[in-house]
């Protein structure tokens, strides 16, 4: 376990993340523990989230986001919203103003 102190953490955030890399890194302020910093462990691919998705938008409670011209902005890949999204986001906009 490595220790450094908030000065050195603030004037060598690379350093500090090496260290971490390699187990826990204790950031010290007046002396005392002030940070932990450790290695975040790799997230879910959001794909692992695509059936939870499909059903939001299947159910209604979703929809996909558009750009402001109406074109579809991020691709899901392997979900089938089974209709228009960019459609009925622009129905919906158009309702409320």
């Amino acid at each position: 376990m490595a220790t450094m102190t908030l000065t050195e953490f603030n004037q060598n955030p690379s350093r500090a993340t090496r260290l971490a890399d390699d187990g826990e890194l204790l950031v010290l302020r007046r002396g005392e523990i002030a940070y932990r910093l450790t290695k975040a462990e790799p997230r879910e691919p959001l794909r692992a989230l695509h059936p939870i998705l499909q059903q939001l938008i299947s159910n209604g409670q979703a929809t996909l986001p558009t750009n402001l011209d109406g074109t579809q902005g991020l691709q899901y890949s392997g979900i089938d919203a089974g209709f228009d999204s960019t459609a009925a986001l622009l129905e919906d906009r158009a309702d409320r103003w």
